[in-house]
């Protein structure tokens, strides 16, 4: 999950298929005084796309970045949801992105192994460092009630 800049939404990703749909991600309205969150709304659906969303963030322009497991991608898609850009790696889990170093301009990109190896890219199970063009910021760290 993460949260706008202006901290007034919150994204999360469901990695898991229900009713023959491959994960989704949705927005909340989010109120930072109560923590309340309402009005779920919608945002990624990955048709036509392989694997499920899994880890994602936001970056500097506000457009979400997700990591598709089992699909060998990150995705960035615009605020309403419009797939704007594609980014493949060799191992086909890709589990998370995050942004840092000072600039918030490198992207961090986790991937899983497996149990078959043989199976996997050579790459599987490794960290990536990535130039994705675009920058980024420090996250909004949050202490929510459940």
């Amino acid at each position: 999950m993460d949260f706008t800049a202006d901290r007034e939404a919150l994204y999360v990703t469901d990695t898991c298929q229900h009713n023959d749909m491959p994960g989704r991600i949705d927005r909340y309205d989010y109120d930072e005084s109560t923590g309340a969150i309402s009005n779920p709304e919608l945002v990624v659906e990955p048709d036509g796309l392989d694997g499920l969303p899994d880890g994602m963030t936001l970056d500097a322009e506000a457009h979400l970045w997700s990591a598709f497991w089992g699909g060998g991608v990150l995705v960035r898609y615009a605020p309403d949801g419009t797939r704007e850009r594609i980014v493949e790696f060799g191992p086909a889990k890709v589990s998370s992105i995050a942004f840092g170093g000072t600039d918030y301009g490198d992207a961090y990109v986790t991937t899983a192994g497996g149990d078959d190896r043989a199976t996997e890219d050579g790459t599987a199970g490794s960290l990536f460092q990535a130039d994705l063009g675009v920058d980024s910021r420090e996250e909004f760290r949050s202490a929510i009630d459940v």
